[in-house]
């Protein structure tokens, strides 16, 4: 598959690539393999979150000893969708790390509203009260 952009229409399509088919491109148009897209738009910060399509895509062709047919057989399947599990529990397991620790910031932000909300509630005066009454108990403590 190519992914052709039109520079001056901003429309994103998608063209096969098979066999014999020749294509016209126009000038403004960029050109630009699936593969070579999404390594191109790999954010690194979460690189080893994505799915190996080079090693899919590697495990996908049907190579053989020169000569011999080539053929799609149980074994290389079987090979292919345990690695193909392998990376979508990757990714499934990184994206719910990733929630987890959103949950947590977000019950953090929950945690302080709340007290800015109770100090609010109390009126500008309330946070002077506050002090003048933890320093009286701690002059009658003393």
């Amino acid at each position: 598959m190519l992914i052709i952009e039109d520079l001056r229409t901003k429309r994103t399509y998608w063209r096969s690539t098979k066999r014999g088919v020749k294509y016209k491109f126009e000038a403004g148009q960029i050109i630009m393999k699936f593969g070579e897209q999404l390594r191109s738009s790999v954010i690194k910060e979460y690189e080893w979150s994505y799915i190996d399509y080079d090693g899919l895509k590697a495990l996908l062709k049907l190579d053989g000893p020169k000569g011999s047919e080539k053929r799609w057989t149980e074994e290389k399947e079987t090979k292919f969708i345990d690695a193909l599990d392998a990376q979508l529990d990757r990714v499934y397991t990184s994206r719910r790390a990733r929630r987890e620790r959103l949950r947590g910031a977000l019950r953090q932000v929950a945690e302080v509203d709340d007290v800015v909300a109770r100090l609010d509630s109390r009126g500008p005066w309330a946070e002077l009260a506050s002090e003048w009454m933890t320093m009286f108990r701690l002059r009658r403590s003393s």
